[in-house]
Formats: C-alpha cells, structure tokens, sequence
C-alpha cells in the first residue's frame, strides 16, 4: 500500500461531519491569520507615519544641548562617585 493512497483511505474512512469540520476549521484559520498579517501590516504603517510627522513636526535640537545637560568633569581620571 502506497503512501498517498493509506492517508486517501484513512480520510474517506471518516464522517462526512468531521472532514467538512476539518476542511472549514482549517480555511478559517488561514483567513485569521492572513487577516492578522494585514491588520498588524496596517497597525505598523500607521504607527510609524505617525512618528515620522511627530518628528517633523519637532524642532532639531542643537548641536550644544547635549553638552549643556552633560558638562564634562573636570579631571578625566575622577568619577562623580568620589566627588561626594
């Protein structure tokens, strides 16, 4: 007996129910995930336009803010833990 025709007559050796069961069952499932895919594709595009049009939208910062909020220490070799 050959592969192909054991699993034919495994599944002709079940109800009519439970292969249509089987058939939908499978089909839906399918459609929920092609249908999550699509929805999570969307969900990210339009997360990502609405960062994108936030940044815009924001002043650039300039190049000496960061040094403004982070002032050097004044030696190299000391840390801000030993300073206290």
């Amino acid at each position: 007996m050959s592969r192909p025709a054991g699993i034919r007559q495994w599944w002709s050796a079940r109800p009519l129910r439970l292969r249509i069961t089987l058939v939908v069952g499978c089909v839906a499932l399918c459609g929920l995930l092609a249908l999550s895919r699509l929805g999570v594709s969307l969900l990210y595009d339009t997360m990502l336009g609405a960062a994108d049009a936030e940044l815009r939208t924001a002043p650039a910062p300039s190049p000496n803010s960061w040094r403004a909020a982070h002032p050097r220490s004044r030696s190299a070799g000391s840390s801000s833990a030993s300073s206290t």
